[in-house]
């Protein structure tokens, strides 16, 4: 299996002016130097990638009105991710895929 992934646009709330979101354009590949190393002992791997992401409410202060009124309520987040190989031969266990655990810390309605 493999799990390579791209994730093209990710967002917890309206986009505003200069928001820069931390997986928007974000691509992941699951070939690497290790599982080329492993692919040569013929053995069965998986890759799993696991996105942590803490969203949080976020009040944007629009001086010039340019998205029709003064203050904005959005959200923002942050990602930690972790990637790693499993190889059934060796004994290793885990669950391969693409994994997301999101932490809401509040959140504001968006209209």
């Amino acid at each position: 299996m493999n799990f390579t992934h791209i994730i093209d646009r990710m967002s917890f709330g309206i986009d505003y002016g200069g928001l820069k979101n931390p997986l928007d354009n974000s691509f992941e590949l699951a070939t690497d130097r290790k599982i080329f190393e492993v692919l040569k002992t013929l053995d069965i791997i998986f890759s799993c990638f696991v996105l942590k992401l803490e969203k949080v409410p976020t009040i944007f202060i629009d001086e010039n009105k340019f998205f029709g009124r003064k203050v904005l309520l959005t959200n923002q987040y942050a990602v930690t991710d972790h990637a790693r190989v499993i190889q059934a031969a060796n004994g290793q266990a885990g669950v391969p895929g693409t994994i997301s655990k999101i932490c809401f810390r509040g959140c504001f309605k968006c209209q």
